[in-house]
Formats: structure tokens, C-alpha cells, sequence
């Protein structure tokens, strides 16, 4: 779920303008003088910044009936529609835009983040230190299509795990489906449901619905509630909000809450983790996070169904995003675990992940 929520945060955050004129001074200046670009540009950026959209759009309506040449207008109507949930109607005026200004930054930049469809391939590995159980590799595979304001995703994953620490390795595989809509800028509601077939260390049927909302400004918010159920008669209800902070231009945070009420025959327990996750964009095609969480695992290694979520886990992980080109891009990540179990035996497990993905 965090990358979801970093590549929402991508779509759906504008950068804070530099600290210069106000938006008055901006309409003072085209009152003025009507064809100035860059102080129309300038007073659209902070239209945008104050939510005020609808007099972006008329803005923009103005600035192109009087120059329907300048890229920096055409950029700025992409860019508008793409906050609004509607990509692939932003996307001629992007072309158009970059094919004014083939070299200019921003709008190269834009055209980065405003891709109609992904399809990415992760493989995991997670080894344990002797003694326990053998090491669990996963493949997973999603693809995401934007169609309209609604964003459709299939995805799959593939692991062979023990289900016991003493072995019994068992294969097991996931697959799962959703639908995403974008409600207005910054609102997208979405649900996703899928099943694992064999089963025996991941759900067998999974039932999520989320939100991402803005809250004021640079700050947004997420929100999810998972159902799960497993082979063994345990079933899961997890709550899963989650708060975002842009403190720059290449700077986000987040902090995230996960309440889990799992059950099983004839007992129930209620869990909690907390986590953080920060991302700092140094280029525009390379970023590197970072992420800590502690709390319960719903993890599989465990002698018996009772002790589903008594397990306690510091989690660090590391890693960078970097995009070769627009349409290709490679995300290695470094994971570093330090587990408890109810029988208060401590183990550190190290994962290495990488995740390659195309764009179009």
C-alpha cells in the first residue's frame, strides 16, 4: 500500500510556488497587459496552490484564446486536467506543449508523471538466518490502465513459503483486481478484491475499499479498511488510515496507524503498528525513501492459527526510484528486520527487492 500512496501523492500534489507576487499583483499585471505568459503562468500556479480551480481553468481559457501558441499555457491546462483525475484528456496538450518546448524542465517533468498505463514486476527474496525457516522468495506483477477519471489494476503474486518454521514449504499465489475513480482533485475512491489459489500462506479471499482525500493545503490524507480471510478459519478485519505531509517541491512524509481485529474459532485479538514513510525527489527521475514500521505481523510463520498477529516487528527499509527514460524506470529496495515471537525468540531477517517497471 505505501507505493500506492506515493504515486497518488505524485498525481495528485502541486509544488508550492516560490514566495513572489500575490495573485492580485498577478491580476493587476495582466490587467495591464493581457499577454503577459509568464505572469498569467505564474498567477495560474497559484490558483492552483489555493485550490481555487475553476478560475485556473478560466484563466487558462483566457491566456490561450489570446496566445493558444505558448507552452507554458498549454503545460498549465495539462497539468490542470491531470489534477482532476482526467489524464488522458490533458495528454495532447502536453504534446503540444513539449513539442513547443522540447527543452524545458517542467514540462518534461510533467509529461513524466502523466502516463496512462504501468506494468510492473517485483522480485523479492527474504532471508532468514539458520535454523528457521528457509528463505521465502515472491514474484508479483501488477498493470494499471487509466481509462477516463477511473484507473483499472490486475495484479499477482507468486511465493513459495514454509507455513511451519520447521518447513512444509508450500506454494502459494494471489490474484486480485480494482477499480479506482478519481472524484475531484485530490479525491480518489477505490476497492479491490481478490482470492489466493493455493492458499495456504496468504488470504484466500481479500476484500479492500480506500480513499484518498485532501485535508488543507500540503496536506492530504488516506484511508483503507481490508477484509481477509485464511484457509484456516482466522479472518482479519484491518482499519488502515494514514496522514501526508509536501513540505517541498521534493519533499513528502507520511505517517500511517494500522488496526487489525483478527479472529479465530473461539478467540479474538485486537493489534496495532504505526509506521513512516518519507521520499525525497533529488532529480526529477531519481528519488530515494525511506520507511520504518512497528507492530504486529500477520505473518504465516507461526506454529498455530491463536498466535496470528502476536508477533512484533521493527521494520527499516531503504531504497531508490530511479526512471532510465519516461517509459522505463527501477525501484531496488533494502529491508532489514528484527522479529519477536510470542516465545520471545528474537531474529533479524534481511530482504532485497527489485521492482522494474514500464510506462506508457
Amino acid at each position: 500500500m505505501w507505493r500506492k500512496l506515493a504515486i497518488a501523492a505524485s498525481l495528485l500534489m502541486v509544488a508550492s510556488p516560490a514566495p513572489a507576487a500575490s495573485i492580485d499583483d498577478y491580476r493587476a499585471a495582466l490587467t495591464h497587459d493581457p499577454r503577459d505568459v509568464d505572469a498569467r503562468a505564474a498567477l495560474i500556479d497559484r490558483l492552483i496552490w489555493s485550490g481555487q480551480y475553476d478560475e485556473a481553468d478560466r484563466t487558462i481559457d483566457v491566456g490561450l484564446t489570446l496566445s493558444p501558441g505558448s507552452a507554458p499555457l498549454l503545460a498549465r491546462r495539462a497539468q490542470l486536467l491531470h489534477f482532476r483525475g482526467d489524464t488522458a484528456s490533458g495528454r495532447p496538450y502536453l504534446k503540444r506543449a513539449e513539442a513547443l518546448a522540447p527543452h524545458d524542465l517542467d514540462i518534461r517533468t510533467l509529461g513524466d508523471r502523466m502516463w496512462l498505463g504501468e506494468a510492473r514486476m517485483r522480485m523479492r527474496r527474504d532471508v532468514f538466518p539458520a535454523g528457521w525457516p528457509s528463505d521465502v522468495t515472491t514474484w508479483e506483477l501488477w498493470v494499471l490502465q487509466r481509462v477516463g477519471r477511473a484507473m483499472l489494476g490486475v495484479r499477482t503474486e507468486q511465493s513459495k513459503r514454509p507455513v511451519t518454521p520447521y518447513g512444509d514449504g508450500t506454494y502459494n499465489a494471489f490474484y486480485a483486481a480494482s477499480l479506482a475513480y478519481a472524484l475531484g482533485v485530490g479525491w480518489t475512491l477505490g476497492v479491490e478484491g481478490g482470492f489466493g489459489q493455493p492458499a495456504r500462506a496468504v488470504p484466500n479471499a481479500l476484500g479492500r475499499a480506500f480513499l484518498y482525500f485532501p485535508i488543507h493545503g500540503p496536506l492530504d490524507g488516506y484511508a483503507a479498511y481490508t477484509y481477509m480471510t485464511f484457509p484456516s478459519g482466522v479472518s482479519v478485519h484491518l482499519i488502515n488510515p494514514a496522514i501526508g505531509l509536501q513540505i517541498t517541491d521534493a519533499l513528502r512524509i507520511d505517517a500511517r496507524y494500522w488496526l487489525a481485529n483478527t479472529a479465530t474459532e473461539g478467540s479474538r485479538k485486537v493489534v496495532h503498528s504505526i509506521g513512516s514513510y518519507a521520499i525525497l525527489r533529488v532529480r526529477p527521475r531519481f528519488a530515494i525513501d525511506a520507511l520504518y514500521v512497528y507492530g504486529s505481523q500477520l505473518d504465516r510463520l507461526v506454529p498455530a492459527a491463536f498466535q496470528l498477529g502476536e508477533i512484533r516487528s521493527h521494520i527499516f527499509a531503504g531504497g531508490f526510484d530511479w526512471r532510465v527514460v519516461r517509459e522505463l524506470g527501477i525501484k531496488p529496495q533494502y529491508q532489514f528486520e528484527i522479529r519477536r515471537n510470542p516465545n520471545a525468540d528474537v531474529i533479524r531477517i534481511h530482504s532485497g527487492e527489485l521492482a522494474v517497471y514500464v510506462r506508457w
